[in-house]
């Protein structure tokens, strides 16, 4: 049905302006019963269902209700109202009193559009129910063809997702089909839409039809490169905008089909709906498969030699078949061994080089020397809390600012420490190269330094991990090698058969003095981090098996003897109860031990001392338990 029929171009352009000024008061300056404008100017720009009388008469009416009985007689001006109140439809058939109902008509054959300011709807707005099923579903095709054109229709390795506005050209078409086919819903004969649908139905063939023409050329052109052909097969994809764009074809194609009255068009239209659906349905599977077996047969040709009939095809000539022409599963799978192997090697290298480098920066930041540490807690008003005493030497080259520092408490023969944590102290002033330095620095209680559960008998290691300069820069450059690069290393080492040993050899550290003080944990300065001696060689550069050297009572006691004197206990308690607090040993001898305490200097005799003591300090039990005897023969 046609909604706008004017007479002649003068009274169509005087309608459309007396619809532009109407709508414009509309929207300007609105009623005061309308509580949204832009619905009320909708409904005057698209009077679906709306009619307007045409020339008056005296003629009367007689209507078919819906069990088709004739209702009336009524005048041009009650029909009008019956359909403005819904009563009857435009489709409803009529008949004057003049032709005594021998010639019926639908009413939308008297019915002519309105003037703006007679239309009296009920209810304002775009009345969507008097829009039949085939407007509908034509609308909704075009609005999923506006949408196809900005979703992604392909996707191409590194480039990602393409849609029709990146191309072009397809992005305005199928936007005018769109625009075309709102304007043949609202103003023309819904028989042409089989044209918009046409229209995007090639449009969506054509792009498939490119799209496997560009596969096909791509695999042409690498035939000898089965797995570049597979990698790229997998990474050119169709997109989800190619389906949408097929359903608003689809949509199109069953609004124009559903308004089709002739059953020879039906039919054909059936016809062309079933075909259509599975060129789209099957189209791209066919092309893909097709495609996919050009290259296999292109490889299978150039690379299976000439074979013989009858016995000549046995399993060993297909073995060799299968060696000389890999399937590309399989080559893809040694292409992945061989970039993962590149890989590992790269990286075994790359933690070669950091290994190398920090073990430079751990040679150059132990010329930083910790020469004593203590950890302990002090009393305060506020409690106890953690203090930590340093004294180091500057024997670098360079001016420090900022130290970094590791501290341990651990016991020995346990692996797992009580304390492990960092503290940094930024220097005041800085201390100068072959400058030395006391520092008593206050720790936080509540982080892991205010823990109370280390016992008497742990030891206290500090370590320097970073040094920076007066210019805020790390000295001795910035190379970290965690726990878990050397397992990585070593992983990577064990795969592929290369052991590399460490290139810088570890200074021994100085010893370091014995700390003063009250403390309530062992301290001592680890000189560095453990590292294995490399070996002896022999002339044919083999390891040179070393002798066991013979444990002795004597060296064992003279070897804990140093330990003592490195590591002092925080006090030494007699057999009598006597306690001596801030112990520093001076000296250790088969009499007794010389030391300096809180009380001032004095020797602590042998015998005086418990056999745990008298071990832990390396001396000789059976020079003590004689001695003991004799005195009590004198006693």
């Amino acid at each position: 049905m046609v909604f706008f029929k004017p007479a002649c171009l003068k009274s169509y352009i005087r309608r459309q302006l007396r619809y532009t000024k109407t709508v414009w008061k509309a929207l300007f300056f609105p009623r005061e019963n309308d509580s949204i404008p832009w619905i009320r100017a909708a409904d005057l720009l698209l009077p679906v269902g709306k009619i307007e009388p045409s020339h008056e008469s005296l003629m009367n009416y007689y209507y078919a209700d819906s069990d088709k009985q004739p209702v009336g007689p009524v005048s041009e001006t009650e029909l009008r109202s019956l359909c403005n109140e819904r009563k009857i439809t435009l489709d409803t058939l009529i008949t004057s009193e003049e032709s005594r109902g021998e010639e019926w008509k639908p009413y939308s054959t008297l019915a002519v559009s309105p003037p703006p300011d007679a239309i009296q709807s009920p209810k304002m707005g775009l009345d969507i129910a008097r829009l039949d099923t085939p407007k509908l579903l034509a609308i909704v095709g075009a609005v999923l063809l506006c949408f196809a054109a900005f979703t992604p229709v392909v996707s191409f390795p590194v480039i990602g997702g393409i849609n029709f506005l990146k191309i072009g050209w397809p992005a305005y078409v199928t936007l005018c089909f769109a625009a075309v086919t709102i304007y043949i819903v609202f103003a023309a004969s819904p028989k042409f839409l089989w044209i918009t649908g046409g229209g995007i139905l090639l449009l969506l063939l054509g792009c498939l039809d490119y799209f496997l023409y560009t596969m096909y050329r791509v695999a042409s052109e690498n035939a000898n490169n089965p797995l570049g052909v597979a990698i790229m097969m997998q990474a050119i994809q169709l997109q989800w905008g190619c389906f949408v764009l097929a359903l608003g074809a689809v949509s199109i194609f069953a609004g124009a089909f559903l308004s089709t009255e002739s059953k020879y068009i039906q039919l054909m239209a059936s016809k062309w709906w079933t075909w259509s659906a599975i060129v789209l349905l099957f189209a791209p599977t066919i092309g893909l498969s097709i495609l996919g077996a050009i290259p296999t047969k292109t490889v299978t040709t150039q690379l299976t030699p000439g074979t013989g009939t009858g016995s000549a095809n046995t399993d060993e000539s297909k073995a060799q078949a299968e060696v000389r022409n890999p399937s590309a599963t399989d080559l893809m799978k040694k292409a992945w061994g061989d970039s993962r192997r590149e890989s590992d090697l790269k990286t075994l290298t790359e933690l070669r080089n950091r290994k190398i480098e920090f073990e430079k920066k751990l040679a150059a930041l132990r010329v930083f020397r910790v020469l004593d540490a203590k950890y302990y807690k002090e009393d305060s008003i506020a409690g106890k809390y953690p203090v930590i005493e340093l004294t180091v030497q500057n024997d670098t080259q360079y001016s420090v600012k900022c130290a970094y520092f590791r501290g341990v408490v651990s016991s020995p023969g346990r692996s797992v420490p009580w304390i492990n944590g960092t503290f940094i102290h930024t220097i005041s002033g800085g201390i100068e190269p072959g400058e030395k330095a006391n520092w008593k620095l206050a720790q936080n209680k509540y982080m892991e330094w205010g823990r109370d559960d280390a016992p008497a008998d742990a030891l206290f290691t500090v370590t320097v991990y970073r040094l920076d300069g007066p210019d805020d820069k790390e000295l001795f450059g910035d190379a970290e090698f965690s726990e878990y690069d050397q397992k990585r290393l070593e992983e990577l080492e064990s795969k592929y058969g290369q052991k590399q040993g460490s290139v810088i050899p570890s200074p021994s550290a100085p010893a370091p003095t014995a700390s003063s003080g009250a403390s309530d944990i062992h301290s001592r300065t680890p000189s560095s981090a453990p590292t294995s001696p490399s070996p002896v060689l022999d002339s044919s550069n083999k390891p040179v098996q070393k002798a066991p050297e013979e444990n002795t009572p004597a060296k064992k006691r003279a070897e804990q003897r140093a330990y003592t004197l490195k590591n002092p206990p925080k006090q030494i308690r007699t057999v009598r109860g006597l306690v001596f607090t801030g112990v520093k040993i001076l000296s250790i001898d088969e009499d007794g031990i010389n030391i300096t305490h809180d009380y001032g200097n004095g020797k602590v005799r042998t015998q005086d001392l418990p056999p745990a003591t008298q071990e832990a300090f390396g001396l000789d039990p059976q020079l003590t338990s004689s001695s003991n005897s004799a005195e009590r023969q004198e006693k």
